[in-house]
């Protein structure tokens, strides 16, 4: 795969006794070399088939993100998010700014953005993000271990197409946030 040495990851999903799902991603190398571990699960909390995710409540650490271009990728800069539909600091449905005719928003169609994680000078789990589906009063919480600074990324929720269990499509209806280190 281009790697300098020998890579082994390990993926590990552990179901606890209290409901919380758990992945723990591992890698082991005998060279040096960049790697960037995430994964890319969607999630209805409110269930399979049951529409979009615009009623779902999203709240995110971050107080800044990284503007994207016309090709959806991040041109370097970290701006704050006051003001803007990406603003997440306290508890919002997913879809009552998704169609904002702010700049970031029509260029991504909707929230395709990394959200620079505020941990300080923490080094155990930091609370990155939470989603909460109001009807099943199921919520997802996102932890980051991560020393260096962590992205969040959230998915194109204003346009995604996904493919459900029982044939055909419908979208948007998933989300996902994923952890990222910071190069």
């Amino acid at each position: 795969m281009g790697f300098p040495g020998t890579l082994r990851v390990v993926a590990t999903y552990t179901l606890e006794n209290d409901n919380r799902l758990v992945l723990k991603l591992q890698a082991e190398t005998d060279a040096p070399t960049f790697l960037n571990l995430t994964n890319h699960t969607y999630w209805n909390l409110a269930g399979e088939s049951s529409g979009a995710v615009y009623d779902q409540l999203l709240s995110l650490n971050p107080d800044r993100y990284t503007p994207v271009d016309e090709a959806l990728v991040p041109t370097g800069e970290i701006l704050t998010v006051s003001e803007t539909p990406l603003d997440f600091r306290q508890p919002r449905a997913i879809g009552e700014r998704i169609r904002d005719g702010h700049p970031q928003m029509v260029i991504a169609h909707g929230y395709d953005h990394n959200w620079v994680l505020n941990r300080g000078r923490a080094s155990s789990l930091v609370l990155a993000a939470t989603v909460v589906d109001p009807k099943s009063g199921r919520a997802l919480k996102v932890y980051s271990l991560s020393l260096m600074p962590t992205k969040v990324v959230g998915s194109k929720y204003w346009a995604k197409v996904i493919p459900v269990k029982r044939g055909g499509s419908r979208g948007p209806c998933g989300s996902k946030l994923q952890s990222q280190n910071r190069h």
